[in-house]
């Protein structure tokens, strides 16, 4: 824990998503004191997609387990927009952009996990 849901349209070019991940994963260790090693990260490109004027879109979504303040919540958010904003900005076909970031709570009591060690 936590989970790192990268999603963005197929209009908008990833280059190197591994070093975007670990920025992420660095927010995540300075806030919510979290272990780089329990963190899990994947993407998804949508081909089938529709937005206005073909504008694109980015969004992540990050599940952490609960306990954080409002206030650190907050500030994972503001940075990792900030970050998307400019890991992408380099990388955008479209005239339009529409950038998100969304965090989720999971309680202790629904998450169960083991490790094969």
């Amino acid at each position: 824990m936590p989970f790192i849901y990268l999603e963005h349209t197929d209009n908008i070019y990833t280059t190197d998503l591994e070093d975007l991940f670990k920025s992420i994963q660095e927010i995540l260790i300075k806030l919510a004191d979290v272990k780089s090693i329990n963190c899990k990260s994947s993407s998804v490109q949508f081909n089938n997609y529709y937005t206005e004027s073909n504008s694109g879109f980015v969004h992540v979504e990050i599940n952490i387990l609960e306990g954080r303040t409002t206030e650190i919540k907050k500030q994972i958010g503001e940075e990792t927009l900030k970050l998307l904003k400019a890991y992408f900005i380099r990388n955008i076909d479209s005239a339009a952009t529409q950038y998100s970031v969304e965090i989720r709570e999971m309680k202790s009591m629904d998450y169960f996990t083991s490790n094969s060690l």
